[in-house]
């Protein structure tokens, strides 16, 4: 990992920085919710499940909208998704970074790739890895290829997402609706999109520690972890 020689050491481990230990802790976490994803994901896909199960305890609302533990399952594997983006954006921030790491400072969200900040990170690496990450990131803004993929985290996070029957579905783009078909396409769009930022990420910082001739991220040899 890229570190300062006079970095702070871990308290954790003698033969890391603290900036070190804790951008592969963050990797660590990002690697264990993308696998929980996907085992979660094929969970629920193969969950025999009514789409009204009085198991959840819903509260009927006469929409033809439909309530389950698959359902809450697939949702909660689309959150998950999403987070990994985030912890991507936490990762870069730190590994970049030139100053010790804040490990309370986790108001970094995948929008920061966007920033003036992370721009300015471009120019100087000259690392089309991390210019990759820059544009996904403009394909979550409005109008955009993904942006509908973060209307529905926050939909799911912060408000509600119905399922609904197909006959009663809204068509408005804005709309709070999904089928369970749409909303399994959108998992796997979200899958490959946090697939890619994660190879963009790896292959960024592995450039980074060649030229700088600094500590490799040996786990990301393990190429295994994305069949």
């Amino acid at each position: 990992m890229t570190l300062c020689i006079n970095s702070k050491k871990s308290e954790k481990t003698s033969i890391m920085s603290e900036k070190t230990y804790f951008c592969f802790q963050v990797f660590n976490q990002l690697m264990e919710d993308f696998i929980t994803s996907r085992y979660n994901f094929y969970k629920a896909i193969n969950l025999q499940c009514k789409k009204i199960d009085k198991g959840t305890n819903y509260i009927y609302t006469y929409d033809y909208t439909s309530h389950s533990l698959k359902f809450g399952m697939l949702k909660s594997v689309f959150s998950t998704l999403y987070n990994c983006l985030d912890k991507i954006a936490h990762l870069v921030n730190y590994y970049f970074s030139k100053s010790e790491i804040d490990a309370n400072n986790i108001n970094i969200y995948f929008d920061w790739f966007t920033s003036d900040e992370f721009k300015e990170i471009i120019i100087e690496k000259q690392n089309y890895r991390l210019l990759a990450l820059f544009s996904l990131a403009l394909d979550f803004k409005q109008n955009s290829p993904y942006n509908n993929l973060q209307r529905i985290r926050n939909r799911i996070t912060h408000s509600f997402l119905n399922v609904a029957m197909d006959f009663s579905l809204s068509k408005a783009p804005e709309s709070y609706e999904t089928s369970d078909e749409l909303l399994i396409e959108h998992i796997n769009s979200l899958f490959i999109v946090v697939k890619s930022a994660i190879i963009y990420t790896i292959i960024a910082i592995r450039l980074d520690s060649k030229e700088n001739n600094t500590l490799p991220m040996i786990a990301t040899m393990q190429s295994d972890i994305y069949k």
